[in-house]
């Protein structure tokens, strides 16, 4: 008897199991979810794990005429969950790149890119992204590092 409820209980974790994967994949847009549908080229640099089942995503974006940092926050379904076509990390005038993410822990993310604002060569910014998707620090990012010479390709880890 003890075997045939263990037997059952397994059936039952399985057939709930298949349920749940089921529509969670039904639940996703087919060939899909946008992230930004901006004008201007959007090159997608890095993805973290939100800590809830989602993601956050960033991207280089050059809405406005130069390279820009964005982020945008889906949920487990594909939803967006800030700003529609991503929260605005970083708009200086100067070009950023090669943004990379970590999940701060709390449904947000700390954002880290190189930033050719300083003239000739470029810096280490970063940003903390809050989990409503609101930039926490200094507008368009902290200082990392800022010595002579160039600071390129961060690495970012929790």
């Amino acid at each position: 008897m003890k075997e045939l409820r263990l037997t059952w209980f397994l059936a039952l974790i399985v057939v709930v199991n298949v349920i749940l994967v089921s529509s969670a994949i039904a639940s996703w847009v087919e060939n899909g979810t946008p992230i930004c549908t901006q004008i201007g080229q959007q090159a997608p640099t890095a993805m973290a794990p939100d800590g809830e089942g989602g993601a956050i995503i960033v991207w280089n974006d050059f809405r406005a005429g130069n390279w820009d940092v964005y982020a945008q926050r889906i949920d487990a379904y594909g939803n967006s969950l800030w700003t529609i076509d991503g929260v605005a990390v970083c708009t200086d005038s100067a070009d950023q790149g090669g943004a990379v993410v970590v999940s701060d822990g709390q449904g947000g993310a700390i954002i880290a890119w190189g930033d050719e604002r300083g003239g000739t060569y470029s810096d280490i910014y970063a940003q903390r992204v809050d989990a409503e998707g609101i930039p926490v620090w200094v507008t368009n990012g902290v200082a990392i590092c800022t010595d002579p010479r160039n600071q390129a390709s961060p690495w970012i880890v929790s």
